[in-house]
């Protein structure tokens, strides 16, 4: 890694934190107001060393770096030994995950090991020092533990002060993300309303599928879906800083051909919704099997096949009965929701393969467990 590709972002964190570690011990109090003021100060020398400036002037990689600063401090400026605990905590925060999951299905799954446990590309982008790590990791235990919030009334305390740190850390490298986890949670209040009525789970299906429709059309109609480009990008920065990254990852020949393209795309509202289903399939699915015939793509194209079979396995049996369950069920509608809006918006931005491959990694768990837990969880009890 070091001496054939020359390094890459991972060696540019660890720089990064190596001059971090370096000022700390130089000046303390210096280190101390670095790590206040973030990269509105600059407290490096000749002594500390200079990091990577286009990862100093970004202000979410220089918070990741400060946050595995800490870590470093204990490293002594090792990067075999920065990796191994950050691999070690990525293997503990998915292991909670797992048992979390476990709890909530008792029937043993190996298709649920393999989506906390074993995606091959989580395994890769999200076990070493880099954004993708910090930002899974996060995800990850910020699901759990507010699920914990409200499921075992006790230590509310610890649980909140722990939700309100993760959402700090998620906010300051990904704040998109933050809102695809906050957003599930108000959807679940829909069929916590439903449940408080006795009734089967077909009437339970139609009713909560009504009020989904229902709150999406008066979304809808509160939006003025007659807005001009011009007029729509400036009422959001988000929307602002999504059109210039599509347009720059479109355009800039330097990021090599490994790209693909939802076509003309009207940054409008009706722009967005016509150009949201295409986004959602290109966000899970992409890159498929011809477009990664290459060493750095392959085990994504085959991580593609494995997520169509799955989807076709969902629809083509008892599919009905699979969604009547997942829209019944809090966690599971949870990451329904949660893959449809981190898709949408990783599938719309990305336009690179080895962007999008990255950013949708914390939706991947939870499209296996949406597609697989209903399988083993209908299907025995046809035969019974």
């Amino acid at each position: 890694y070091l001496n054939v590709l020359g390094g890459g972002d991972t060696l540019a964190y660890f720089n990064t934190i190596k001059c971090l570690n370096n000022l700390a011990l130089h000046d303390f109090f210096d280190y101390v107001t670095q790590l206040k003021e973030g990269n509105e100060v600059y407290k490096f020398s000749y002594e500390t060393g200079w990091p990577p400036g286009w990862i100093f002037r970004e202000e979410e990689s220089f918070f990741v770096c400060q946050v595995f600063g800490v870590l470093g401090l204990f490293c002594f400026n090792s990067i075999l030994g920065l990796a191994i605990i950050t691999g070690l905590i990525s293997s503990i925060c998915s292991w909670y995950f797992y048992i979390f999951v476990k709890s909530l299905y008792e029937k043993d799954s190996k298709l649920l090991a393999f989506g906390a446990l074993f995606v091959p590309s989580v395994g890769f982008w999200c076990s070493g020092v880099s954004k993708d790590t910090l930002v899974y990791n996060t995800v990850l235990l910020m699901i759990v533990i507010s699920f914990n919030f409200f499921k075992q009334k006790k230590r509310f305390v610890i649980k909140g002060s722990v939700i309100i740190l993760l959402s700090y850390i998620l906010l300051s490298t990904r704040s998109i993300i933050f809102y695809s986890y906050l957003v599930p949670f108000l959807v679940l209040l829909i069929p916590g309303f439903v449940n408080r009525f006795k009734v089967t789970r077909t009437i339970s299906f139609i009713l909560n599928l009504g009020l989904i429709f229902s709150v999406g059309f008066i979304v809808l109609n509160s939006i003025n879906l007659q807005q001009g480009e011009k007029e729509f990008l400036e009422s959001s920065d988000y929307l602002r800083q999504a059109s210039m990254t599509q347009q720059d990852f479109a355009s800039n020949k330097s990021y090599g051909m490994n790209r693909y393209s939802l076509g003309e795309v009207n940054f409008t509202p009706i722009g967005l919704l016509e150009a949201m289903p295409i986004a959602i399939i290109y966000g899970i699915y992409s890159p498929f099997i011809w477009n990664s015939l290459s060493p750095t793509l392959i085990l994504n194209g085959c991580e593609s096949v494995f997520f169509i079979y799955l989807l076709l396995a969902f629809i083509f049996k008892r599919g009905r009965s699979k969604l009547t369950f997942v829209l019944n069920d809090s966690f599971l509608l949870y990451c329904f929701v949660f893959v449809i809006m981190l898709a949408f918006i990783t599938g719309f931005t990305s336009v690179l393969y080895g962007v999008l491959v990255r950013l949708r990694c914390p939706l991947l768990p939870m499209l296996v467990l949406v597609m697989g837990i209903p399988s083993n969880s209908i299907l025995p009890n046809k035969k019974s």
